[in-house]
This record gives C-alpha cells, sequence and structure tokens, in this order.
C-alpha cells in the first residue's frame, strides 16, 4: 500500500452517473487522499483516440474511481482519462489516475 507519507494533497471525485438531456450526470463528490504531479503524456481511449493527460494522480487502491469521472485538479475541471492498478508482490499497492480534458466532457468552462 502507498505510505501516507506520500498522499499530502486530495482529489475530489464526482462519479459519473450516467447522461441526461444536456450531458454527462455526475453523483456526490468524494475526497480521497491523493498525490498529484503536473503531468503531460500521451493517453489513448478504449476508441483508440489519443488525448493529452494533464496530471497524475496516485490513490489508495480501495479507492472508488472510474475513466469518465470528473475531477477538479489545479483549478480545473478534468476528466478521468484512464485508471491503472498498480500491482505488488500479493495485492494492488496504488491506483495511478490519468486526468485531463476529454473532448468536451471536462475542461475549463
Amino acid at each position: 500500500m502507498i505510505p501516507s507519507a506520500l498522499l499530502r494533497q486530495s482529489l475530489t471525485i464526482r462519479p459519473r452517473a450516467g447522461e441526461g438531456a444536456t450531458g454527462p450526470v455526475y453523483g456526490d463528490p468524494v475526497t480521497h487522499a491523493a498525490r498529484i504531479e503536473p503531468k503531460r503524456r500521451q493517453v489513448r481511449d478504449a476508441s483508440g483516440e489519443v488525448t493529452v493527460s494533464d496530471a497524475v494522480a496516485w490513490l489508495r487502491s480501495d479507492a472508488s474511481v472510474a475513466v469518465g469521472d470528473q475531477t477538479i485538479v489545479f483549478g480545473r475541471i478534468l476528466s478521468v482519462l484512464a485508471v491503472a492498478e498498480v500491482q505488488g508482490v500479493r495485492r494492488t499497492e496504488f491506483l495511478e489516475v490519468t486526468i485531463g480534458e476529454a473532448g468536451g466532457a471536462g475542461g475549463s468552462r
């Protein structure tokens, strides 16, 4: 498990609940202890489109987060682009969450 000393920041996530008449609908926000770093990298989604991320966050393995969820990072509303479980010898040690603008689903409005 990731040491608590490394999780000095917090990440608030609004889980995507589905689609409404005006676009995505999000649930109630949940805040997780996190380590967030600005990091630009290319991310390929399920449809094969390439997006450039704005940040990477590391969370405890029990955090509930999925692609398409919404979060606020560096004062901007952004989307979760990818979630990777980082495996240790016996269990998932932590989650690596890639965050950025996803084709209008997030963005700074």
